[in-house]
């Protein structure tokens, strides 16, 4: 029996792997739980990719200092597609904790049980992966992944994504210009920008050109983008780019509706490169100041002058 649940792990492990490997890709009910609510498959998890994208989104964001408790639900796991019952309730779970802008500073201070508790006591964005093993293997294998935002402040903003997409007349022969239009907290003074082209390796910048001229008439290439504040939170997107009679195109992810992608000219993103989103807010809150230091000797003069009108 210990040989057949061995091979049925190693099986299932091609659906349940962290990234930059393979995903459970939704492959049967959630069976994650975060503070007793389930935590649903990341649309952005696509397959092999230098960026570790997490498996599951979190169902929120939660705040420092205070316990947050993750659970596997057997019961749940036992309808993936792969997972017998008398598999997964054998099952051994141990769970750890991944921070650093590839999720690649990783704790080896497991905890075990199919419910765990934890505690962060710094705010930023944490990956909790859960592995488990049958009880004749030696090696864990990974099941899940998911990414906790834990806040120092409800208030607290993080990150949001958008991503320009410059091309020249959609020739995939030409350079195509990325521009990350990603909004801040504005507390935050300093951000990273990666990008990962499922190349095998990082392209880093506010903004970068590609490119796409090695994909075949109707094949498609991956691309996704992070961006990490001073604070550690990260936030991620996908889309993907595909040629289709010899021309570029640009969309979300399979039968995603909608993500925060817009396609322009080449020019037109060159133009929108030179400002980020969070400028016009601080370059507003500069103006406002610059306005009260002229407007209050002005304020001033008319007071007194109104004073000793009275007088």
């Amino acid at each position: 029996m210990n040989a057949v649940i061995s091979l049925l792990l190693f099986l299932a492990s091609f659906l349940f792997l962290v990234a930059p490997v393979q995903a459970h890709m939704g492959g049967g009910p959630p069976f994650l739980k975060i503070n007793d609510t389930y935590a649903q498959t990341n649309p952005y998890y696509q397959g092999q990719l230098t960026l570790t994208i997490p498996q599951d989104n979190a169902p929120k964001s939660y705040l420092v200092g205070r316990p947050i408790q993750l659970a596997i639900d057997v019961n749940a796991l036992t309808k993936q597609t792969t997972i017998p019952p008398e598999f997964a309730r054998k099952l051994t779970f141990r769970w750890y904790v991944a921070t650093g802008d590839n999720f690649d500073v990783v704790s080896k201070e497991y905890k075990y049980e199919s419910a765990v508790t934890y505690t962060f006591p710094k705010p930023q964005s944490y990956l909790i992966i859960i592995e488990a093993k049958a009880p004749s293997d030696t090696d864990y294998i990974t099941l899940d992944t998911v990414q906790l935002n834990v806040l120092p402040a409800s208030s607290y903003k993080l990150p949001d994504v958008s991503v320009v997409v410059g091309t020249q007349h959609a020739d995939p022969q030409k350079s195509v210009l990325l521009v990350s239009q990603t909004r801040f907290d504005q507390s935050v003074t300093s951000e990273k920008y990666l990008w990962d082209f499922n190349d095998g390796k990082l392209s880093h910048g506010l903004r970068v050109e590609r490119t796409f001229d090695a994909i075949n008439d109707y094949g498609i290439g991956m691309i996704y983008h992070r961006v990490i504040d001073d604070k550690g939170f990260i936030a991620d997107i996908g889309f993907t780019a595909e040629k289709v009679q010899g021309r570029l195109a640009f969309a979300p992810f399979g039968n995603m509706t909608t993500i925060p992608l817009k396609v322009v000219s080449y020019d037109e993103a060159q133009i929108i490169a030179q400002t980020k989103p969070n400028d016009s807010h601080k370059n507003a809150g500069m103006y406002l100041i610059i306005f009260f230091i002229i407007l209050s000797p002005i304020v001033t003069a008319l007071v007194i002058r109104k004073v000793i009108v009275k007088k």
